[in-house]
């Protein structure tokens, strides 16, 4: 039996990126245009410019603070750094390693579905899906898992993220399942 879980490369809290990189983005003016910035982390050892604050983002360079970029950082828990510390860093040429901010582990809602069947990742599905009530709807979907019920093998689930959200569908409501990317 298989326990479902995020994919490894959504839990980790590592010191690197997955493309071994410390990514740093930027909020705010700098006294030189952000895009000369965004060369020169980019040029750095380890540096690589992003344009927004993820929970990939290491570090964030701030002048302000009531900004979107600036409210996210610190709701993610991303180091936030002035322009001095980039200079400085930019200087020596390399970022110091931190962690990325904390990512939440995804528990198994469904303890009625026993996962037997992995998908990769990095593909995305088109679902065309029959709900109960016999409303149709299309979806743009990344597949994780598939499953059947625990002691009703003939129900059985996809599990999937549906834009943010995390989803189940029965394959027996399941119209299409195109691949698109």
């Amino acid at each position: 039996m298989l326990r479902f879980e995020v994919w490894p490369a959504l839990r980790h809290n590592v010191c690197m990126s997955n493309d071994g990189r410390i990514h740093v983005a930027i909020t705010g003016e700098l006294s030189e245009p952000r895009m000369v910035f965004a060369e020169k982390i980019d040029a750095s050892s380890n540096g690589r410019f992003v344009k927004s604050v993820t929970l990939d983002t290491h570090y964030l360079v701030a002048t302000k603070f009531d900004s979107f970029k600036a409210k996210k950082a610190a709701r993610l828990g991303t180091t936030v750094i002035s322009e001095q510390d980039l200079l400085g860093y930019l200087g020596s040429g390399v970022f110091p390693e931190t962690a990325l901010p904390e990512k939440p582990v995804h528990q198994n809602h469904f303890p009625e579905i026993e996962w037997s069947k992995i998908y990769d990742p990095a593909r995305t599905y088109l679902l065309t899906y029959i709900d109960a009530l016999g409303n149709g709807s299309i979806r743009r979907i990344v597949a994780t898992a598939e499953g059947n019920t625990v002691g009703n093998p003939s129900v059985r689930w996809l599990a999937a993220y549906d834009g943010e959200g995390f989803k189940t569908w029965r394959f027996d409501r399941i119209k299409e399942l195109e691949i698109i990317e």
